[in-house]
């Protein structure tokens, strides 16, 4: 397991490009900048999976998000706060995935745990799903071109015509400046 921290350590400090980043596996130790889940003799691949993604989103803020910026824009609202600060983590989260091989299938197995844990199904109806994560889904899909896990399918299913019929024509705006955070 000793091995398996180092390794996840070493490669989260890589991506960030941040070699002095701290990291631990545990909340205890809240001076940390980058706290984990434990990883224990009791974790299954898709644990191990998901820690590396939570581990992926983390290092890919770090390294593409500018706390300027986003202050700069950030709403006062609470709720378009929350899905401002949703959307920045998305675009350095798919920047991510668009670069490093590896990344996505992380972030992927990070969401559909998510989304079990949720439980969400194909059964879930729109009521039942935050239009908040069913729009990060979509606009993850539209500036990822990438398919989504099953899971995340379930959430972005229900919300897919509406969310078309407001934003399609805005989608190509959002991959074009994915790697500028101001436009974004």
């Amino acid at each position: 397991m000793e091995y398996l921290k180092r390794s996840i350590k070493s490669s989260t400090k890589a991506i960030a490009k941040k070699s002095e980043l701290n990291i631990s596996f545990d909340d205890k130790n809240k001076i940390d900048s980058i706290i984990l889940p434990n990883i224990d003799k009791n974790s299954s691949e898709s644990d191990i999976i998901a820690i590396r993604g939570k581990a992926d989103s983390e290092a890919l803020i770090k390294r593409y998000h500018n706390k300027v910026i986003h202050k700069k824009y950030r709403p006062n609202n609470s709720s378009d706060k929350n899905l401002f600060d949703s959307l920045e983590q998305l675009r350095c989260e798919s920047i991510g995935s668009k670069t490093m091989l590896g990344i996505e299938k992380n972030l992927n197995e990070l969401v559909s745990q998510k989304y079990k844990k949720a439980g969400y199904t194909k059964k879930s109806k729109k009521i039942d799903i935050p239009a908040i994560e069913a729009l990060k889904m979509y606009i993850k899909k539209i500036i990822t071109s990438s398919s989504l896990p099953i899971e995340a399918e379930y959430v972005l299913s229900p919300w897919q015509s509406i969310l078309e019929k407001k934003f399609l024509s805005n989608t190509s705006l959002l991959e074009k400046n994915i790697t500028d955070q101001e436009e974004f």
